[in-house]
C-alpha cells in the first residue's frame, strides 16, 4: 500500500471523522506536492530525503514575479502536509518531521521549552480549525505565563513550568477566572478547554507525568457562579501504565 492510500486509511479511521470533500482535498495536495519533487530532484519520492530546505523551496511556488500557486492555495497545500509529515512521523516512517525543523529553523526570541508549535501541528491533524487553533494556543499561554509569575518558575532548561501542573494547579487558575469576574461562564470553560486539550498533547508527547488532573465546568446561577461537574479526564504516564 502506497504512502497516500494509507494516510488516506488513517484520515478516516480517526474518531473525529474528516468530510470526504476535506479527505479528497488533502490527497489531492499531497500528490502535487510528490510531482514537484520529483520533477524538482529528479529523484523518486523519499519522505525520509524531504527536510526542511525542502519545504521552503516549495513555498517559493506562491511568490517571484510568475508565481504558480496562489498564497491561499499554498497554504492549504501546506496544511496537508502538515497532517502528512505528522502522520508518517507517528507511524514511524521518517524520525524526523521537516515542519517541525522549518519551525526549528525561524529566529525566536526564547526556546520553545512549551511545545506550542508542536502543539499547533497536533490540533492541525485532529481537524480542529485554524481560529480554534489560534484561541487554543491565547488561552494556554495565558495559563502558563500565569502559572510561572505564581510559582517563580522560568522557562528554562533546568525547570520548566509543565514539571507542576496538576489538578489544585488548574483549579486555582480557575478561581482566578472567576474572582476576576470580567470573564463569563462560556469564556472560562473555553479556558479550561483549551488547557485540557494541552494537557491532553502534553501527556501524549511524554512532556508532563501528571497521573490525574480534575477540573469541573462553571455555570452561572442567580446567586453567582456555581460548579458543574464535567467528566475527569485522566492520564497516566506511559511508567504507570507499564507497572500495571
Amino acid at each position: 500500500m502506497n504512502l497516500v492510500e494509507s494516510f488516506k486509511n488513517y484520515l478516516f479511521s480517526q474518531s473525529k471523522k474528516p468530510s470526504s470533500v476535506s479527505v479528497k482535498n488533502s490527497l489531492s495536495d499531497i500528490r502535487h506536492f510528490i510531482s514537484w519533487y520529483e520533477t524538482t530532484t529528479n529523484e523518486e519520492f523519499a519522505p525520509v530525503n524531504v527536510t526542511s530546505q525542502t519545504i521552503v523551496d516549495y513555498k517559493k511556488l506562491a511568490a517571484g514575479k510568475n508565481p504558480t500557486m496562489s498564497k491561499a492555495s499554498l497554504n492549504r497545500h501546506l496544511w496537508s502536509l502538515r497532517k502528512f509529515f505528522y502522520f508518517l512521523k507517528e507511524d514511524g516512517k521518517i524520525v524526523s518531521n521537516p515542519f517541525e525543523s522549518v519551525s526549528a529553523n525561524k529566529p525566536r526570541i526564547e526556546e520553545d521549552l512549551w511545545h506550542i508549535g508542536k502543539f499547533k501541528n497536533y490540533l492541525y491533524f485532529l481537524n480542529v480549525s485554524r481560529l480554534t487553533v489560534k484561541n487554543y494556543v491565547i488561552d494556554v499561554r495565558q495559563f502558563l505565563h500565569w502559572a510561572e509569575e505564581v510559582t517563580g518558575v522560568r522557562n528554562t532548561s533546568t525547570d520548566n513550568i509543565l514539571n507542576h501542573i496538576n489538578s489544585d494547579f488548574v483549579n486555582e487558575y480557575k478561581k482566578r477566572l472567576i474572582a476576576d469576574g470580567s470573564f463569563s461562564p462560556a469564556s472560562i470553560n473555553r479556558k479550561l478547554s483549551s488547557i485540557r486539550r494541552y494537557i491532553q498533547f502534553a501527556q501524549k508527547e511524554s512532556l508532563i507525568n501528571s497521573v490525574a488532573v480534575n477540573v469541573e465546568n462553571v455555570t452561572e446561577s442567580k446567586k453567582g457562579f456555581n460548579y458543574i461537574p464535567e467528566e475527569a479526564f485522566s492520564f497516566t504516564n506511559k511508567t504507570q501504565e507499564a507497572a500495571q
